[in-house]
């Protein structure tokens, strides 16, 4: 991922986003116990994944029409919201650059739906 990440941003006009402290401790147990884990988030594929940009959220968008939001901690991933609203499968997801807060879902059913990760959608 690393690696990935590295490569993605080598050829962007973004800059690598920062990593909390929170990310960086559990990024070393991971490394220190070759621990994978897995967080349950959808009834069915998980299309779409991004982290915010201070690394402190991911959400995922799945084929079960939902976008899923989890927070980071130093114990690992909490589910925090599952936002429902689209009326077919959600293709893809982005966080907003500057703003940790908001991300965006475009969906089969032809819309765009933009989030509050604080709670609702806008």
């Amino acid at each position: 991922i690393n690696k990935m990440a590295t490569n993605l941003y080598s050829h962007s006009i973004f800059p690598p986003p920062r990593q909390n402290k929170d990310f960086l401790e559990l990024k070393q147990f991971f490394k220190k116990n070759g621990k994978i884990k897995d967080f349950p988030a959808h009834e069915s594929k998980a299309h779409s994944v991004d982290w915010n940009s201070d690394g402190r959220k991911v959400a995922s968008g799945s084929t079960d029409k939902t976008v899923s939001v989890f927070s980071l901690d130093r114990y690992g991933l909490t589910r925090v919201h599952n936002y429902k609203g689209h009326s077919d499968h959600v293709d893809q997801l982005c966080w907003h650059p500057s703003h940790p807060e908001y991300l965006v879902s475009a969906s089969e059913d032809k819309t765009i739906r933009i989030w509050d990760a604080r709670g609702s959608c806008r």
